[in-house]
């Protein structure tokens, strides 16, 4: 009995992984500046929205099948938090940083709340990856993509660095998933050298205003976001 719980809880949390993977694959590289410009736009708006859906339906591949009430649970959702992100930019255009983590709190919270769903109602879904095939993969898009776009929101108020952030996009990305695997296998018990970390001081770093604080964003965002698939993989 005991272990039956055990089990069913570690695959529940594994739900929430493929689905926030979903999210951040169709929030991050899938919606494009031209998209969040124009996400004021029914059309673009449905078209983001569709994506979402879309992302979802191959993540979790024929589990599609049992789980599509609840994928179009989470896409409905996500349209209502959406437009009260619009009402709210239109109503206060100046607050930038607040919205966008309200938004992102909001959308975390209903996949969770779908998650716990599937795990009552579904069971014995086969899904095409993995459980820390996802977590590892969450981790590279968290360091890479998703940090990109959350730190030029972070830094709007401070336009040269939000300059170097941009001009120096793809350079600090490969930099942040080189360090990022230096620490994943700092962690592994097997290995006790981080052959990647040295090369934090290349590339990006030799010019420009904010080389340090871009060299230290870049090493501390990797040690963080590894420390959560670490604290991840041994709750799943």
């Amino acid at each position: 009995m005991d272990f039956h719980w055990k089990s069913h809880q570690r695959w529940m949390t594994a739900m929430f992984w493929y689905l926030l993977l979903a999210h951040f694959i169709a929030d991050y590289p899938l919606q494009t500046d031209w998209m969040v410009k124009n996400k004021q736009r029914w059309p673009v708006l449905g078209l983001h929205i569709a994506i979402h859906l879309g992302v979802m339906f191959l993540v979790v591949g024929v589990a599609r099948q049992d789980l599509w009430p609840a994928l179009l649970a989470i896409a409905a959702a996500h349209l209502l938090i959406d437009l009260g992100k619009n009402y709210a930019n239109r109503l206060r255009p100046e607050w930038v940083i607040a919205p966008y983590a309200v938004d992102q709190l909001l959308h975390y919270l209903s996949i969770g709340w779908v998650a716990l769903w599937i795990e009552r109602y579904q069971g014995g879904l086969s899904l095409p990856i993995t459980r820390s095939g996802v977590i590892y993969l969450l981790g590279y898009l968290l360091v890479t993509y998703v940090w990109f776009v959350s730190e030029r929101i972070l830094s709007y108020a401070n336009t040269p660095y939000r300059q170097e952030v941009i001009s120096h996009l793809w350079s600090r990305m490969v930099v942040r998933a080189l360090v990022f695997s230096g620490f994943l296998l700092a962690w592994n018990p097997l290995s006790g050298q981080m052959p990647f970390a040295g090369l934090a001081f290349h590339l990006p770093y030799l010019s420009g205003k904010n080389s340090w604080r871009a060299l230290l964003t870049d090493i501390l965002v990797p040690l963080g976001i590894s420390l959560f698939v670490r604290w991840a993989l041994l709750v799943s």
